[in-house]
């Protein structure tokens, strides 16, 4: 059998340990301390009003805590995947482009949402009865 303890300072490596355990403790402590804060804050703010609840937030927008309009933008990147020499010259850059702005998906859905209303509007017509336009009016 090989003897693996040669040149080994066991208070050196107990003292290590102890420091490692030490840090994994207050790693824990402080993480549940965190969770306990968020959980307060969040019973706090749900028994705000809607009014003091946005007051709240545009202090914290000005404080810079917070962003305006705290939302997940997708599709909102513009890294280098678009910096070719190509696509940075002249009006077609995509980086001048609006990043918050409509998407090719949000104006297609528009358009089929139109179709089907017109669809449903002329099927109504041929057969004769009213479209819901119409039924809702009366």
């Amino acid at each position: 059998m090989i003897d693996d303890t040669d040149g080994v300072d066991e208070e050196g490596e107990f003292k290590a340990w102890e420091l490692r355990e030490m840090k994994r403790l207050k790693r824990a402590r402080d993480k549940a301390n965190m969770r306990e804060e968020q959980a307060k804050d969040t019973a706090r703010r749900r028994a705000l009003t809607d009014a003091e609840r946005e007051a709240e937030d545009a202090i914290l927008v000005q404080e810079g805590v917070r962003k305006d309009g705290d939302k997940i933008i997708k599709r909102a990147n513009k890294g280098m995947f678009y910096m070719d020499d190509d696509a940075m010259e002249g009006s077609s850059d995509v980086r001048l482009r609006e990043a918050e702005g409509e998407t090719q998906d949000d104006r297609l859905r528009a358009m089929e949402r139109a179709i089907r209303k017109s669809r449903d509007a002329d099927r109504a017509q041929a057969q004769g009865k009213r479209s819901r336009r119409e039924t809702r009016d009366v």
